[in-house]
């Protein structure tokens, strides 16, 4: 009777410590709110959880990238729009050299200096602008990639010089000795130069404007993998209140029950032994 006595007062307390760590392990989830804190809770939820965590943290990266990026071209943009309005100041210019014939030597000459100066402006932006420590319309841009982490990739960027010695792709549109005001001729000579300009301009704000949407698209794309890891790590991660509640309740009970219960079992078979001494 002893050595049955022994077998089940050993299960009890097995099964005592047991709830224990049930308890235990439901009274630290619910009070980080975290269900898989270690690789025991559950090994293969807690792999699938730590490869989600790390997309959402490639995710984030990805999307700062991106933000980034936009930004960069946003600041082009602006470089490139004040470049336009130069130019059609200089066209202005033109217009009226190669139009008025009642100019004055002094006034083409005022013109002209106004002309060159604008110009140099032109010049001067597009060595001059920069974002962090990257120059924008000096030509470095053209064919310049930037790493949008996975699932973004990699993208090229082109934002081509807008020296006003380079400006028309190339042609040479703005060359000071194809574009003065001091003639009527090189005035008409000029105009022409000018429009060739503002037709390129155009052309490159609106590649600008196709890569600003090319990233906001990404962006976009970025905002619904980061809602969706997300939601994928709380289902994976986090406690479930109320059944880790319930869990909680069940256990305690369980575990006052079987104590009360070994408790009675040793009380009893003192009393079987005591009687049994007695006889």
């Amino acid at each position: 009777m002893a050595f049955v006595n022994s077998i089940f007062n050993s299960s009890m307390a097995v099964g005592i410590s047991r709830l224990d760590q049930t308890v235990s392990a439901s009274i630290r989830k619910l009070a980080t709110g975290i269900r898989l804190q270690q690789a025991g809770d559950d090994p293969a939820g807690f792999a699938l959880l730590k490869n989600v965590q790390k997309d959402l943290s490639g995710t984030a990266q990805a999307t700062v990238n991106a933000v980034s990026t936009k930004a960069m071209l946003q600041t082009a943009d602006v470089g490139i729009e004040t470049v336009r309005t130069r130019l059609l100041e200089m066209r202005t210019l033109a217009l009226r050299a190669s139009g008025d014939q009642t100019l004055s030597d002094s006034q083409r000459a005022t013109l002209n200096s106004s002309f060159a100066q604008m110009r140099q402006d032109i010049t001067n932006i597009a060595s001059g602008l920069k974002f962090g420590d990257k120059y924008l319309l000096d030509g470095s841009m053209t064919g310049a990639s930037v790493m949008i982490a996975p699932p973004g990739g990699t993208i090229f960027v082109s934002i081509p010089n807008l020296a006003a010695n380079v400006i028309a792709d190339g042609t040479g549109a703005l060359v000071a000795a194809n574009a003065t005001l001091s003639s009527t001729t090189n005035a008409a000579a000029a105009l022409s130069a000018i429009d060739t300009s503002l037709d390129y301009i155009n052309s490159v704000q609106v590649s600008v404007g196709v890569q600003e949407r090319a990233i906001s698209s990404i962006m976009n794309s970025l905002s619904a993998d980061e809602i969706s890891l997300s939601y994928s790590k709380s289902l994976l991660g986090d406690t479930d209140m109320a059944q880790e509640i319930t869990s909680l309740t069940k256990a305690k009970l369980m575990s006052d029950v079987s104590v009360a219960m070994l408790t009675q079992a040793k009380k009893l078979n003192k009393s079987v032994l005591s009687y049994v001494n007695q006889k």
